[in-house]
């Protein structure tokens, strides 16, 4: 798949590089996300700016990974959607399933504020 990485100190940003998020494109976000939990990553944006999401099985896969990464201990936060994607996802009733954030600051306010519960709770 031809995703972009944008590492950083306490995430990784994730670019799918298409303009259509297909399933095959999510089956790719799901590799790319397993290997980045195998190197050690634990909090991951995917920007979705340049992106459409039009399929339900997508929305369902975002869903499976989104569990995924929170089973394993790690973040996920979906950002930048442009205003038709977030009222298809509103229709189609998964918004509540999912981390999603208008902005890049605001999910990167999701990953720190996870990270610092998790090793709050680990502390005890």
């Amino acid at each position: 798949m031809d995703f972009k990485y944008i590492y950083n100190e306490n995430h990784t940003v994730i670019l799918p590089g298409t303009a259509l998020f297909t399933l095959k494109w999510a089956d790719g976000l799901n590799s790319a996300i397993d290997n980045l939990i195998e190197e050690g990553d634990t909090g991951f944006i995917v920007d979705l700016g340049e992106c459409n999401v039009e399929d339900i099985q997508v929305l369902q896969k975002l869903i499976e990974i989104h569990e995924h990464c929170y089973s394993e201990g790690c973040s996920l936060v979906f950002t930048n959607l442009d205003a038709a994607n977030m009222a298809w996802i509103k229709k189609s009733d998964v918004d509540h399933k999912l981390n999603i954030a208008p902005k890049m600051q605001e999910a990167i306010d999701i990953i720190t504020m996870e990270q610092l519960e998790r090793d709050l709770f680990n502390e005890e």
